[in-house]
């Protein structure tokens, strides 16, 4: 009798796990046409790096990606240029899935290019998600 219940319980763990994972990954499809927004900052050392005219700073995006596609702008999905007017950029009407965000600005503080990335996973109703890229010097 024990052994039914156990027998029972593991079946029904794995028709629970398969059947919630597929439904994530069907219904999450990273891409634009959706209701959530990210606001994004790149950071230097924990300092805002801030676009220039000279040198604006770029963010690129690589939809159902957890893992840098390489760093081509065609490696990419899209890719924003930064706004002199703002410390960050504002990604509106994104879909729940998995990006790969990537960020090229100049740092004035050391006059030297610096650059990052990191996944970011947006659940269905997020809403808007900030988000922190860490970025460091070119060498």
């Amino acid at each position: 009798m024990k052994r039914m219940f156990k027998l029972t319980g593991i079946t029904l763990a794995i028709i629970v796990l398969t059947t919630s994972c597929k439904k994530k990954s069907k219904d999450c499809v990273a891409g634009t046409g959706g209701t959530n927004s990210m606001m994004v900052y790149l950071k230097h050392h924990s300092k805002l790096i801030t676009s220039l005219p000279e040198h604006a700073d770029t963010l690129f995006i690589k939809y159902n990606s957890n893992d840098l596609p390489g760093e081509n702008i065609s490696d990419f999905d899209t890719y924003y240029v930064g706004d002199t007017l703002t410390d960050h950029f504002m990604i509106d009407g994104l879909n729940c899935g998995n990006y790969y965000l990537f960020g090229a600005a100049w740092d004035t503080s050391i006059t030297q290019r610096v650059k990052g990335g990191i996944p970011v996973t947006i659940d269905e109703n997020a809403g808007q998600v900030m988000v922190n890229i860490p970025v460091t010097e070119v060498h």
